[in-house]
């Protein structure tokens, strides 16, 4: 995954964080409130 992770944008990566990624539903963004490794593997799991 983190072999991955190095290949996103990281602008993309920067906007998607910094908006919480807001088309995600409630019970993800709790998640992803919760640790920068959860915005990670959230944003690969959308991607």
């Amino acid at each position: 995954m983190i072999g991955k992770i190095r290949n996103f944008d990281k602008k993309k990566y920067e906007i998607l964080s910094t908006s919480r990624i807001k088309m995600y539903d409630d019970e993800e963004k709790m998640q992803i409130k919760k640790t920068d490794k959860n915005i990670l593997e959230s944003i690969h799991n959308f991607v």
